[in-house]
């Protein structure tokens, strides 16, 4: 059977806006490489402090999520470029968490059709906001506003951060893959504590909808591990095995790092005579 000949709609740009918008939001990101992708900015921000929160909108029955810290913020024109595809505020060969530029719009618009990135400098009395609406940006040809002034009641009621900060809001919620606010914060909650267990040790502080969150070290060998009291402070046992590992690098280079791994020797007994630290572990 001879394959039908479908007449498409011809392109002119190398961008196909109106195809490649909707599939930016399937981008395989879950939430919680989402939220941590957002923490990353945080951090390379110099925050001390980030809030996560998140709730349903009563009169819309839709979820939102906001993510914010107290870090350097975003001046007026930078925003535009912090929230376009491959637009970044780091430099190429940066030792940052987050260097690649395409986390921030790529996190949002995996999560929520409608999302705005709100930010203040020290300089500025002044917060600005833009946002990624998928709806604005497929009948203006992927444009963004004109930044402009935040004086939203209900965005501005969500605002911790004084001096300086930024806030991501998730206005509508529609693809997160944890649904239920409880399974989500249980979720965040493990994940958080443990990938950046190093940054909460050194004093650094990540609250989830107001909760502090404790560090999860599952060696038990951080000074500031959730199960200090029970366990102490663990000690490597014996010598590190260093293990060399080959790679590619981002030049095409073939180059060799050491990957080390320590052993710790926990109290099995404390932790058999106890269930729930042994079902924490």
């Amino acid at each position: 059977m001879a394959e039908k000949n479908i007449q498409l709609e011809d392109v002119k740009n190398f961008v196909n806006v109106k195809d490649m918008l909707p599939r930016l939001r399937d981008n395989n990101m879950t939430t919680s490489d989402s939220v941590c992708e957002l923490i990353d900015n945080a951090f390379d921000a110099n925050a001390k402090n980030i809030w996560i929160d998140f709730g349903v909108d009563k009169a819309t029955d839709k979820t939102w999520l906001t993510i914010q810290d107290d870090g350097n913020g975003i001046a007026r024109n930078n925003i535009r470029r912090a929230l376009s595809l491959g637009g970044t505020m780091n430099e190429r060969y940066s030792v940052k968490i987050g260097r690649f530029g395409m986390g921030l719009s790529n996190a949002c618009a995996a999560q929520s059709s409608s999302s705005i990135l709100a930010s203040k400098t020290k300089d500025d009395t002044k917060i600005w906001v833009n946002e990624i609406d998928f709806a604005y940006l497929l009948a203006h040809n992927a444009e963004f506003k004109e930044t402009w002034e935040l004086k939203a009641p209900s965005i501005i009621s969500k605002i911790k951060f004084k001096e300086s900060g930024t806030i991501a809001c998730w206005k509508v919620c529609d693809n997160l893959d944890k649904k239920k606010p409880a399974t989500l914060y249980g979720h965040l909650m493990e994940t958080v504590s443990r990938i950046y267990r190093y940054f909460l040790n050194s004093g650094r502080s990540i609250y989830i909808n107001d909760t502090k969150v404790e560090l999860y070290d599952p060696l038990c060998r951080l000074e500031n591990h959730r199960f200090k009291k029970e366990l102490g402070v663990q000690r490597v046992y014996g010598k590190p095995v260093i293990i060399p590992v080959k790679y590619t690098g981002d030049d095409g280079v073939e180059k060799t790092s050491n990957v080390v791994a320590e052993i710790v020797r926990l109290d099995y007994i404390k932790i058999q005579e106890k269930p729930d630290l042994k079902a924490k572990l």
